[in-house]
């Protein structure tokens, strides 16, 4: 009866199996990366501690199965793929690495070399410069990976990264904690760490299953990991794409030694171009800007799940089964039915959602219509109108788009309005209540960064915490609860009657019954300041467009309340307060609060046009926006009443 149960010490001991050929434990490009956090590690090593054999030599502390796959094999050496348990076997591999570097006054096995990572090659190379203990340099110093967590050479994660980027993957971050929270523990368990390596090497067993070669491990793979804690959806699409994929494009090579050798080599080949996808997708730019796109797919609560914060290749997988399985709900049963054609269409998505992110005239233009314009999709978006066009005419189509959105807003004008009717125009319309000026306001960013060859960041494709505002305010006072209120209150009251007095007509003038800075705290709590507030408003409203578009922008909740409805000099210099504190502020905020788009008065200077803001600046800067809009889409337009 062959053994079941093997220590650790005979895991990694020459004759493994009863072989005497040089053998490797291989990591297949299927499997997932290495993800075992610190609470895991430290519950192991915590365990090992833990467990008592009282000296009955028999007695094991069982570590679970280890399932492997005869993979390959020549005169002198063999390949075991490692099907199950591959968490476990790495953690007890950096164990190991840890306590070689740890004086124990214990042998250890020859475990260097016996774990190979094909599911990428940056892990492998990480991972086999930690055991063989190769120095890496960390701001011009060279610093051994057990001496990471000495107090004089304390490394962080983002340290190493800095020094080392070609590391900078998920799992190798894992392996990169891993290490320092295991050598971190035997430090702290110095008095301990003989009995510990003792009771590692020879009380610590796993029962290892050594299963015929089968021609479908994805299948096996999937099978043993049925009763456990179910992988996601991306996971076993990756691999029935790298075991399925390959086996059926080397069908036709009838010799077996060389149908073996390139299933491999195209099996590491697919894992690489997985690994660079995923890679793309952990960008959270790219995730927020595709976001709009799946918000509706759904996983079959009967299947597995695709869940895209647990593995943001979901994204990619949603998108194309939108596109390809012409479904909302997502099933993994769908991608295994003709896999080359799916994996070569994953591929074709994949290059082509890059395209259209990369390219910034696209990416503002798409982003837009994703999200503001309701009559497409991403389908017809992307079979009917990218596919066999250009650039050019698939650009030409998204503005299309862009102007059909505003049907309901602008409308095509033949010729200029007289002057007096563009006032009036002016006054009627009411874009902070009547119309959605969002998506104007963020077209506006996108026009403002494309003259400056630039693109908005993804977030600002939408209102985030933001306030539409009055850039002159609607209404001059609010509610009074304290004295420091009522003196300041007293200034912009007085403020806004003499501003009132100087547009107004001398029999509209306000007069009030005293002189404000006289008044008293009674009467300023009073329904005489209720009167007086009205009486202002309905004066401002007839001198000042309060609600026309050129009145109007997108602020930061934060600006918006902190400076509520002081006047334009407080709000200019609030917006500017926010700016130079590292804060975003979106361009068309920027463009009108600096009058960068204003025709200057050549009698007047730029203290003086940017001390006050008009109803002159609010008409002009309708106007600029209007013209913006109508050079941006190629098109003639006006404000609908």
């Amino acid at each position: 009866m062959s053994k079941l149960t093997y220590s650790i010490n005979e895991l990694f001991s020459e004759n493994f199996l009863d072989t005497q050929k040089n053998w490797h434990f291989v990591i297949p490009d299927y499997q997932r990366g290495y993800k075992w956090g610190k609470e895991p590690v430290t519950k192991l090593l915590n365990d090992i501690e833990k467990f008592d054999f009282h000296g009955e030599e028999e007695k094991f502390y069982c570590l679970n199965n280890l399932t492997i796959v005869k993979q390959t094999e020549t005169e002198k050496d063999i390949e075991y793929n490692v099907v199950d348990g591959q968490q476990r076997l790495t953690t007890i591999t950096v164990i190991l690495a840890c306590l070689k570097h740890i004086e124990t006054g214990v042998t250890l096995p020859q475990f260097e070399d016996k774990i190979k990572y094909r599911i990428r090659g940056i892990t492998q190379d990480f991972l086999s410069k930690l055991i063989i203990n190769d120095k890496f340099t960390i701001d011009g110093k060279n610093v051994h990976f057990h001496d990471f967590s000495h107090d004089e050479n304390s490394v962080s994660w983002n340290d190493f990264i800095k020094f080392n980027e070609i590391y900078d993957y998920q799992d190798v971050f894992y392996l990169f904690s891993a290490y320092k929270t295991i050598f971190n523990w035997l430090k702290e368990h110095e008095n301990f760490r003989k009995e510990f390596t003792n009771k590692l090497l020879n009380h610590v067993k796993l029962i290892v299953n050594n299963v015929p070669d089968v021609e479908n491990e994805a299948t096996f793979f999937g099978n043993l990991n049925s009763n456990k804690v179910q992988l996601d959806g991306a996971d076993l699409v990756r691999a029935l794409i790298i075991t399925n994929v390959a086996r059926i494009e080397a069908d036709e090579v009838e010799d077996s030694l060389k149908r073996k050798i390139l299933i491999n080599e195209r099996r590491v080949r697919i894992g690489l171009q997985i690994d660079s996808i995923m890679h793309w997708w952990k960008d959270p730019d790219h995730q927020e800007y595709y976001k709009i796109v799946i918000k509706n797919i759904q996983s079959d609560p009967s299947n597995i799940k695709f869940e895209e914060d647990k593995n943001p290749l979901n994204y990619l997988y949603k998108i194309f089964s939108l596109l390809f399985h012409n479904k909302s709900v997502i099933r993994l049963e769908n991608f295994e039915e003709d896999i080359v054609s799916q994996w070569n269409n994953i591929l074709q998505l994949q290059r082509v959602l890059e395209q259209w992110y990369n390219d910034d005239k696209l990416y503002h233009a798409l982003g837009f219509v994703l999200r503001y314009c309701h009559n497409t999709n991403i389908k017809k978006i992307f079979f009917e109108e990218w596919k066999e066009k250009s650039i050019g005419v698939f650009y030409t189509y998204l503005l299309e788009q862009i102007k059909t959105r505003f049907e309901d807003l602008l409308m095509p004008v033949e010729k200029a309005l007289a002057e007096a009717e563009y006032r009036k125009e002016c006054f009627e319309e009411n874009w902070y209540e009547g119309y959605d000026v969002i998506p104007i306001m963020i077209l506006l960013d996108i026009i403002q960064e494309e003259k400056k060859g630039k693109r908005i960041p993804v977030s600002m494709f939408q209102k985030n915490e933001e306030d539409k505002e009055h850039i002159f305010p609607q209404t001059p006072l609010g509610h009074i609860t304290n004295m420091k209120e009522i003196e300041d209150r007293k200034v912009i009251l007085k403020e806004y009657i003499n501003l009132v007095n100087e547009i107004v007509d001398s029999t509209n003038q306000i007069i009030p019954p005293k002189p404000i800075t006289e008044w008293t705290e009674d009467e300023m709590r009073s329904n005489v300041l209720d009167k007086l507030q009205t009486e202002i408003n309905d004066k401002i409203k007839q001198v000042v467009p309060i609600n026309c578009l050129g009145n109007i922008c997108l602020l930061d909740e934060t600006i918006n309340r902190s400076y509520g409805n002081d006047f334009y000099t407080a709000k200019r210099l609030a917006v500017v307060n926010h700016y130079f504190k590292g804060n975003s502020i979106r361009p068309h905020v920027i463009e009108a609060f600096d009058k960068s788009w204003k025709e200057r008065n050549p009698k007047s200077s730029s203290k003086e046009d940017l001390r006050n803001w008009t109803t002159d600046d609010i008409i002009e800067r309708r106007k600029h926006i209007i013209e913006s809009i109508n050079a941006f889409l190629g098109g003639s337009w006006n404000i609908k009443k």
